[in-house]
């Protein structure tokens, strides 16, 4: 009966810590497609103000700026939500 249990628990426990590779390994593959990205819309916006001499060709720049705005807005909410989560926690 012993040895079920702590099969059940250690099968459990790995299960878990597979979840928590995926979940690391997901999030460093959105940190490299997201540098790409933003990589190649700033050599788009170059070549586009070398080739037409427009200053608004570096208009190509608002959407990787915005994307990056609204990921560090996401991020500061998600630390503060969390935060919030945690304090609630100690107090209960």
């Amino acid at each position: 009966m012993v040895e079920w249990n702590d099969a059940q628990i250690i099968d459990e426990s790995d299960r878990s810590d597979r979840l928590v590779d995926a979940a690391i390994g997901q999030k460093k593959r959105g940190q490299l497609y997201t540098f790409l990205l933003n990589g190649l819309f700033a050599v788009l916006a170059f070549f586009a103000f070398v080739i037409t001499e427009d200053a608004a060709s570096f208009s190509l720049l608002a959407v990787p700026g915005a994307t990056i705005i609204v990921n560090v807005a996401l991020d500061v909410r998600n630390k503060k939500h969390k935060t919030e989560d945690d304090l609630q926690g100690e107090s209960e």
